[in-house]
């Protein structure tokens, strides 16, 4: 009963997630590999937002939407599950920009965006520090009482489209691989699929393994460090 049982765990995980990381998750339960982390990345180019199909929330809502500020944390009021304060601060702290989804006088859902860096300690990659006119999405919930009813989508589209309008040309998003939900969710509302990263610990040693989709291999410098335009044009003079 016992191999059995692992045997369909294998076979989901087979379904799931690829050969790869199924071989990887066994390693790591074998504890050959300390370390495991696995995640999704998916990629909008933001010159293709006009094309996006959008769900629009019940007029009955009167949904409102705009960027909010550190200072006004104090005074506003979130809807029951969502991000505590204190780890909105923190997020306001290494420089994440925050945008809201209001009803009424509450806050039923946020979107965060990162501009300079990609703050990916989580899983175990360093802080990234973003190229030009690149965007790193982070830090999407919305309250539990007010899922499925298109929220979250339009906020999306919202953010996106304001940074857009201020220059960026491209954003990406990251999930866990275990969060099936919110991958499907980032692919229904207009984003392509970049790509697999893995971060592996062996003994004391690091690893990264990057398994990219047409699309990642396109864009794969998203994730290569900070190459804005005054850098690039420095190494060119360089060489």
């Amino acid at each position: 009963m016992r191999s059995a049982g692992k045997m369909e765990k294998i076979l989901k995980s087979l379904k799931n997630y690829g050969l790869t990381n199924t071989i990887l998750r066994i390693l790591h339960r074998l504890r050959v590999i300390s370390a495991l982390h696995s995640f999704e990345i998916t990629f909008k180019d933001l010159e293709e937002l006009q094309n996006d199909r959008l769900n629009q929330p019940s007029e009955n809502l009167k949904l409102m939407i705009r960027e909010i500020q550190e200072y006004e944390l104090t005074r506003l009021k979130f809807a029951p599950g969502m991000f505590a304060i204190e780890t909105i601060k923190m997020h306001f702290s290494k420089g994440m920009r925050f945008f809201a989804a209001f009803l009424g006088d509450e806050i039923v859902a946020v979107n965060g965006a990162h501009l300079t860096c990609a703050d990916l300690i989580y899983v175990g990659l360093p802080n990234i520090g973003l190229p030009a006119k690149v965007a790193y999405l982070n830090c999407a919930q919305t309250a539990p009482a007010y899922r499925n009813l298109f929220i979250g989508s339009q906020l999306r589209h919202f953010r996106l489209a304001l940074l857009k309008k201020e220059g960026f040309e491209q954003a990406f998003g990251v999930v866990f691989i275990e969060n099936r939900k919110a991958l499907r969710w980032n692919l229904r509302n207009g984003s392509q699929y970049w790509g697999r990263i893995s971060y592996i610990k062996l003994g004391n040693k690091k690893f990264w393994l990057k398994r990219l989709s047409p699309v990642g291999k396109r864009y794969a410098y998203i994730l290569n460090g900070a190459k804005t335009e005054e850098k690039q044009e420095l190494l060119e003079k360089i060489s």
